[in-house]
C-alpha cells in the first residue's frame, strides 16, 4: 500500500536534543545530502555543539524512529563575555555593567511600524 503525502505530513515529528550517538546518523544524512562523507567535520562540530552548555540549540529530528534532520548551532557570546542583569533572562555585555544593573527598567521594543517609508 502506497502512502499519500498527506500521511507522511501527518505524521508526528519528534524534536530533541543531538546525542553523541546520533555521529553516525548525521554523517549519512550529510553525505546524502552533499555527496560526500565529512566524518571528522562533524566529530569537531558534534564535540563543540555537545559541550556543556545552558542553552541547547544542538537538535535532532525523528520520524517513526528514523532520524530525518539535524540542526548543529552553538551560541556565541561575543569576545567579551556575558553578564547578568538585573532583568532576569536578560543578558548584556561585559561592557555593559552600569547597564547591566538598571535593565529592569528598560522597555524592549521588539517591533516598530509607521506609515512613513
Amino acid at each position: 500500500m502506497q502512502r499519500s503525502i498527506d500521511d507522511e505530513l501527518n505524521k508526528a515529528l519528534v524534536v530533541r536534543r543531538l546525542r553523541p550517538d546520533d555521529m553516525d546518523a548525521v554523517v549519512r544524512l550529510d553525505a546524502k545530502v552533499t555527496g560526500r562523507k565529512r566524518e571528522r567535520y562533524f566529530e569537531t562540530k558534534l564535540k563543540m555543539a555537545l559541550a556543556d552548555t545552558a542553552i541547547e540549540v544542538s537538535l535532532a529530528a525523528e520520524t517513526d524512529g528514523l532520524f530525518v534532520g539535524f540542526l548543529l548551532a552553538r551560541v556565541y557570546y561575543g569576545e567579551f563575555g556575558v553578564t547578568d542583569t538585573a532583568a532576569p533572562g536578560i543578558l548584556l555585555s561585559d561592557m555593559l555593567p552600569m547597564c547591566a544593573k538598571v535593565m529592569d527598567r528598560w522597555s524592549i521594543i521588539r517591533s516598530l511600524h509607521h506609515g512613513n517609508a
